[in-house]
């Protein structure tokens, strides 16, 4: 193939990828899916009052979602925003497990997204029409009491890095009925110091520098390239995987980020096989390093955002940032050499004394 013609072919190769990757991105994620995101804010339970052994309350990505789970045999219900003195449920969870909703009530509507919604047609005299949304005892659910409520997250905060949510000394409170006995959960917002984000940039922009050299020098071993993309394609699949089994069931989280950095590995081991199969298959040493670069680099530029906050998802904070980072120089190296000089990475057309082994 005419080295034109096959600069033409990688090109399009990593389009295509990268192309099928974003599209993929913007379909799967389930319609009004409103998961937690990385963040600056951590929402904390202090207190349950009186305390009980009939459930566990925590606060699931950072301040994004309250998970409740009850224990079998007892009865908890949530009441409606508003009203937890006149008895109007939100949530009911049964002592065999089932969760149900009441879709009639105001949080119901409300408590669907991060920033919430108006409920439609909101009758707060209407009987409650009940759907079950879970078996095991747990749910998980945007309650506007406990974090802000305010995209750009403007914020009057003391000395300690308290947030103020209106209640005693700034807290929040979430009432709830707990086996009939009258529960108030009470909680504080901390807002914390948000990272420096330049210097995993920095290290980005040397990993694209030290790579680019080292390959062009041609002292490069030829499978380098390969095992450099498969092993950050291995750290951000494990990178993607905690995050998407730290994800409260129905938060929706998206399998996409898990589904590229394993397309990222695929990449990789395709471009492994066709080094040690030699000439015969250089076509799929090409595809397979695009593939790979191309996956990595949507990886990464679709979470830069861990670089400036406290608090991630994934819950690995240093080694989710450092793969990211990784992967934006590595898969910006690896894109560029393949269409400027893709023998460089492919190690296809050397002679046998200008190629390390």
């Amino acid at each position: 193939m005419p080295p034109a013609r096959r600069r033409r072919c990688i090109v399009a190769a990593c389009a295509i990828v990268t192309s099928v990757a974003a599209i993929l991105g913007v379909t799967v994620v389930p319609a009004g899916a409103d998961p937690a995101r990385p963040t600056n804010f951590e929402s904390r339970v202090l207190s349950v009052a009186p305390p009980t052994d009939g459930m566990d309350v925590e606060i699931a990505g950072g301040d994004a979602f309250i998970v409740l789970s009850v224990m079998p045999g007892h009865q908890v219900t949530v009441p409606d925003y508003g009203v937890a003195g006149d008895g109007r449920p939100y949530l009911r969870f049964e002592p065999d497990g089932t969760v149900k909703v009441n879709e009639r009530s105001a949080a119901a509507a409300a408590n669907e997204s991060r920033f919430g919604r108006s409920p439609v047609d909101f009758d707060p005299d209407a009987e409650p029409s009940w759907h079950t949304v879970a078996t095991d005892g747990t749910f998980a659910w945007h309650d506007h009491r406990v974090h802000l409520m305010v995209p750009d997250h403007l914020a009057v905060v003391d000395d300690t890095g308290r947030v103020d949510l209106g209640g005693p000394d700034g807290t929040w409170e979430v009432p709830l009925v707990v086996d009939g006995v009258e529960t108030l959960v009470l909680g504080e917002l901390i807002r914390l110091p948000s990272p420096t984000a330049w210097p995993w940039y920095v290290a980005a922009a040397a990993v694209f520098g030290a790579l680019t050299a080292w390959v062009t020098s041609r002292t490069m071993p030829r499978l380098a390239p390969a095992i450099l993309l498969g092993s950050v394609a291995l750290v951000a699949s494990y990178v993607s995987a905690s995050e998407l089994a730290s994800a409260p069931d129905g938060s929706g989280a998206s399998s996409v980020p898990l589904l590229t950095a394993l397309g990222a590995l695929i990449g990789a081991l395709l471009a492994l096989v066709g080094q040690l199969a030699g000439d015969r298959a250089a076509s799929a040493t090409r595809a397979g390093t695009a593939l790979a670069a191309a996956a990595l680099i949507w990886w990464a530029v679709t979470r830069t955002d861990v670089f400036a906050n406290a608090i991630l998802p994934s819950g690995l904070a240093t080694i989710d940032r450092a793969a990211t980072s990784a992967a934006i120089g590595l898969g910006a190296a690896v894109a560029v050499l393949l269409v400027w000089r893709p023998v460089a990475v492919t190690g296809r057309g050397r002679t046998p004394d200008a190629t390390a082994t």
